[in-house]
């Protein structure tokens, strides 16, 4: 049978995923995407693992089907009597960091197994390596021919494939941190590795430059973070929908049934070409080595992209294609194309309903893209749309390459040709009248998407308050549409820097398809963040987005990070957090029972002189205590007493936070990567702890 898989999705448990991730959402976007065959992922975290194992049952040829109650209803009923059923594979992604041969090394694997028992043994050996409760993608100090290893004792129906091979920073042929082969990665247990995941920013074509990897089976995955990002990458197959049938596919190729890849046109990936994001600057492999690798903006080093490492490996020019090399296709999402038509963003209400009801009218959405004939699209759809598909399917688009962790643009007309088409003024097809009576009686729901569990809101109150934001002068709307990079907005009271701070939020969202959970916006009191996240709540909520921002304080995103890592810091996973009356109680306390704290008869005096020190001194991040106990012995007591008790006060919040990311690169990494837009409001009224 014929189906499309794509393997490599993560959970809510993993950083930077949307946390209505579950899988009876993936189970409803599988079926509008056309995607038989999902990937569980994060299978080595135990939450996770637990839920998979309620859900989750065998369906007797290593995969798994959703429980019968567990089903979710469609409230698009798409015009196919004959749907696939959707099945899973346990899959997780490992994220390996380790030293080997004098230079650290970080390399992602994805890994496949046939049965919970093993997923189960398999992630208590990690278990006793590493922290793997964190993060659904765990970060083990571990080198990948040892994790391999481990994963063959484990199971040897077990697979570890490559994952995203090229990506700079955490890939096995990357160009940051990377080897030069599979084999020098793999060691004595290359033979067990058959498949290599191409990722977002490479396509076969770049890979058939390296011949290297001609043995390989390149395989393709949506390494999605969100239900609706499933089968942005994917594969086909024409085999038995069973895991052993799948994997003889993956390393046999054609013969056994595996057909070819879905792919990104590659320029779109965010690490395509070479650049500097903060600089914006974009740079072509040729153009960066006639820069020697170093920007031309700031003079630091370029982060040299897929693209670069390709050519560096390369041993033949583009255009070559092995014998055994499957064909695959590029695609453009449904919901981008008609965002380009429509003009808006492709989280904005007015695309998804349109997106939503082309789903109702002609079924699956890989369908549309790839197969359905353009006469059936084009009784439900208008000319332009039909025309963009048409040229998706030729290849037809204009790139704008990604760089740097920014994802590059796929335009499909030109600014003129859309104006071309500009008599259309609705999607829907020109028909007879009595062919549009009919239509308009034809029930049709179009969206499943449940309301967002977020607060409520007096959503006219905040509607008329965006309103009067959107009324914004000139240096508003510059600051507002500013590039990508650091930018800092000066101004008096009252001129509408909060207000100018919510509309790049917004414009990020849906003119830049930035994912809000990408975005961080940190102010100083809770009324604040509540005022802000409700100004943006109201536009979201009303184009239909359904992720959201992370809006908070600097002591609320300390306390975060804090529970994130509580094992950092030997801490209970909800530590107490001390008040200021009890930290008040706790010095006069302690301070009665020290001998040499001197004579100290106001506590409250002594509390204020170490939190202003603290709050004022930023040499005291590195090592707080010795420079806590030279101010007074009482401090050292206390901290003491909180170690032992398992609680943090509210300075804490701040140092805690900020030594673990000093001194953790790795922790730091995942950090940045999922926060990549970060919003400070008042920024003049940070301390030295807060910068």
């Amino acid at each position: 049978m014929s189906f499309i898989a794509d393997f490599h999705i993560h959970s809510p448990y993993s950083r930077a995923t949307s946390k209505d991730l579950c899988f009876e959402t993936l189970y409803q976007w599988a079926t509008l995407k056309g995607v038989s065959l999902i990937g569980t992922g994060d299978f080595t975290h135990p939450a996770w693992l637990v839920e998979i194992k309620e859900k989750l049952i065998p369906d007797g040829k290593g995969l798994f089907k959703l429980r019968d109650e567990n089903i979710p209803s469609l409230n698009i009923k798409l015009p196919c009597d004959n749907l696939t059923p959707i099945r899973f594979m346990i899959t997780c992604e490992i994220s390996n960091i380790y030293k080997y041969k004098g230079k650290t090394r970080k390399v992602h694997n994805l890994i496949c197994m046939p049965d919970f028992d093993s997923a189960a043994r398999f992630a208590n050996k990690l278990n006793l390596i590493g922290n793997i409760r964190s993060d659904g993608r765990p970060i083990l100090g571990l080198d990948s021919r040892d994790l391999l290893e481990i994963l063959l004792e484990t199971s040897e129906e077990a697979v570890l494939v490559p994952a995203h091979i090229w990506t700079p920073w955490f890939s096995v042929l990357g160009s940051k941190s990377g080897f030069d082969s599979i084999e020098e990665c793999y060691r004595d247990l290359s033979e067990h590795i058959f498949a290599l995941e191409t990722g977002l920013s490479s396509d076969p074509a770049m890979n058939w430059m390296v011949s290297k990897l001609d043995g390989y089976t390149l395989i393709s995955n949506s390494d999605a973070h969100s239900a609706p990002r499933i089968g942005r990458e994917a594969n086909l197959f024409d085999c038995e929908m069973s895991y052993n049938a799948i994997m003889n596919a993956l390393r046999h190729g054609s013969k056994k049934g595996f057909v070819g890849t879905l792919e990104f046109f590659p320029q779109e990936g965010k690490y395509h070409f070479d650049g500097h994001r903060k600089c914006d600057v974009c740079l072509s492999p040729e153009q960066s080595k006639r820069y020697n690798g170093i920007c031309p903006s700031c003079g630091k080093p370029l982060t040299l992209g897929v693209m670069y490492r390709v050519v560096e490996l390369a041993d033949y020019a583009m255009g070559r294609k092995p014998t055994a090399a499957l064909s695959y296709k590029s695609i453009v999402s449904l919901d981008k194309i008609v965002a380009e038509i429509v003009g808006s963003g492709s989280a904005s209400k007015k695309v998804q309903r349109e997106y939503h009801r082309l789903l109702g009218s002609l079924g699956a959405e890989l369908s549309i893209l790839l197969s359905l004939p353009l006469d059936s699209i084009q009784k439900y759809a208008s000319s332009i749309l039909v025309e963009a598909i048409r040229r998706v399917r030729n290849g037809r688009v204009h790139a704008s390459p990604g760089f740097d962790g920014q994802y590059g643009s796929i335009q499909v007309f030109t600014e003129k040709e859309r104006n071309d088409y500009s008599g259309q003024t609705t999607f829907f097809p020109l028909q007879e009248k009595e062919e549009d009576d009919t239509l308009a009686k034809k029930e049709m729901k179009v969206s499943f998407i449940e309301e967002s569990d977020a607060p409520k809101l007096d959503f006219e109150a905040t509607k008329e308050k965006h309103q009067q934001s959107q009324r914004l002068n000139e240096a508003q709307k510059e600051a507002v549409k500013s590039p990508f990079g650091p930018l800092l907005v000066i101004a008096g009271p009252g001129t509408g820097k909060t207000r100018t701070l919510v509309e790049r939020i917004i414009w990020l969202i849906n003119e830049k398809s930035v994912l809000p959970q990408t975005i961080l916006a940190v102010t100083f009191s809770n009324r604040a963040a509540r005022e802000m996240a409700g100004r943006i709540e109201a536009v979201l909520a009303r184009e239909g987005v359904q992720e959201r921002p992370e809006i908070t304080t600097f002591h609320k995103l300390g306390l975060k990070i804090v529970i994130e890592n509580h094992s950092e810091f030997e801490l209970k996973e909800q530590p107490v957090v001390l008040s200021e009356n009890d930290m008040a109680y706790l010095f006069s306390r302690i301070a009665k029972q020290t001998k040499d704290s001197g004579n100290v008869s106001d506590s409250s005096c002594l509390e204020k002189r170490i939190i202003d020190f603290i709050e004022k001194s930023g040499d005291c991040i590195a090592v707080p205590e010795d420079i806590y106990r030279q101010i007074d012995d009482v401090f050292g007591h206390y901290t003491e007493y909180k170690r032992k008790h398992g609680l943090i006060d509210f300075i804490d919040l701040l140092v805690l936070p900020l030594s673990l990311l000093t001194n953790n690169q790795e922790i730091l990494a995942q950090y940045r990567q999922q926060w990549q837009h970060i919003f400070v409001d008042e920024y003049q009224d940070v301390n030295a702890l807060q910068y």
